[in-house]
């Protein structure tokens, strides 16, 4: 696979695009006053799925916000399986790291686009806007929440639990105003993020539906029917 910035075009996003963005449903949204406050640095990439957004080893040149669609990262063990870090959603910042290599890839699990920063535009601007020096912390500490929020799931012990406390990240950060959603994500992605096989995660949701907490019109499209039930096994 190519790197986005070999495989797509970037443009300056237009004011309006990013006064519109909407935030991140996940368990900490991004400061929105920061990230219009780097407005004038940001540029809009679009892409396809499978492509990189950078991999493991490229140089940590830029930060990110997901813009549109949804991207996934992850690291290819040593014995060749995949683990998937977390799923990155519109609004979700990303590609903060501490060196100067990025240590994960960032993949689009289908049609997307990302804003980008330049870390050194960045510093740049800062020198003029100290006042978002202060606030630009907040922005890593929304991945530390994202990450904090993915080892809750996995510390539940059984399938299940790790199953059903994922179906309800997902309606919490994709339901908007009900209980249905669409997974942007297959079910080889969600046994890689939670540590499964996929037949132990397909066995669980079939589970769920038999037992009438959850309905499934197709592999991806779940509306919950109970969530107070699931909630119940999520923490058992």
């Amino acid at each position: 696979m190519q790197s986005l910035a070999i495989a797509t075009g970037a443009h300056p996003i237009e004011p309006s695009a990013f006064r519109n963005l909407p935030p991140s449903r996940g368990p900490r949204p991004a400061p929105q006053d920061v990230l219009r406050g780097l407005q004038p640095i940001a540029v809009v990439t679009p892409c396809e799925a499978g492509h990189a957004i950078f991999r493991e080893g490229d140089p940590a040149t830029h930060w990110y916000q997901v813009a549109t669609g949804a991207l996934r990262s992850c690291k290819l063990l040593a014995d060749g399986r995949r683990q998937i870090g977390e799923f990155l959603l519109p609004g979700d910042v990303f590609g903060f790291e501490v060196g100067d290599a990025h240590t994960l890839d960032v993949e689009a699990l289908g049609h997307a686009s990302v804003t980008r920063f330049s870390r050194g535009r960045i510093r740049l601007l800062l020198e003029t806007r100290p006042e978002l020096a202060a606030r630009l912390p907040q922005l890593a500490f929304e991945t530390t929440a994202r990450a904090h929020a993915r080892l809750l799931v996995l510390a539940r012990q059984t399938a299940q639990e790790r199953v059903v406390g994922f179906v309800l990240e997902m309606a919490r950060r994709l339901a908007v105003g009900g209980s249905d959603f669409v997974l942007p994500m297959n079910r080889n992605d969600i046994a890689d993020y939670l540590c499964l096989t996929i037949e132990t995660v397909c066995r669980v949701i079939a589970d769920l539906k038999r037992d009438g907490l959850i309905q499934a019109t197709s592999a991806q499209h779940i509306a919950i029917l109970d969530r107070a039930a699931l909630e119940r096994l999520a923490v058992a």
